[in-house]
């Protein structure tokens, strides 16, 4: 194949990828924001996103090989296509140990914006107080996907 024709169909994939991620990423803000309910959804949205990185990841590596430009390593490749995502229960209890722990962790990884400091002090003790065992009830689905397989140099990803 011509080096032309592996960047337009990597940028084809890629390109339409990046759509889908987009439009689900605006769809899925409401059901985010359903206490406790949106967990789930936060985690299923996020399995789809790195499953999206993963494949570009691969059909950017792919590319590399194809038009020999490729390096020496494919850590990027498996650093992305390797990393897990948690069960809905994971964030959920995270959120009930420690708020602010949760909401600093958070902070952390988005440095970049600028997120507003929640008051997860007596408020949130209060709330909690009223709601009483009622986190036991939360869903807690497993959403964590299988890992996707790195695709070997010089062969491009299954679609």
């Amino acid at each position: 194949m011509l080096a032309f024709e592996s960047v337009a169909e990597v940028a084809g994939r890629v390109g339409g990828r990046t759509a889908i991620v987009a439009t689900a990423n605006l769809a899925g803000m409401a059901g985010e924001s359903i206490p406790l309910w949106g967990i789930a959804v936060v985690v299923a949205a996020t399995t789809c996103e790195l499953k999206s990185a993963c494949d570009s990841m691969t059909d950017i590596r792919a590319l590399e090989v194809a038009t020999g430009v490729a390096g020496a390593g494919d850590a990027g490749l498996r650093e992305v296509c390797g990393l897990r995502v948690p069960s809905a229960a994971e964030p959920r209890d995270m959120v009930v140990a420690s708020p602010g722990a949760a909401w600093e962790a958070a902070r952390g990884a988005l440095g970049a914006l600028d997120l507003p400091d929640p008051d997860v002090g007596g408020r949130w003790t209060a709330v909690m107080a009223r709601m009483g065992g009622w986190w036991d009830h939360a869903p807690s689905p497993s959403l964590a996907p299988a890992r996707p397989a790195p695709a070997r140099a010089g062969r491009a990803a299954p679609r």
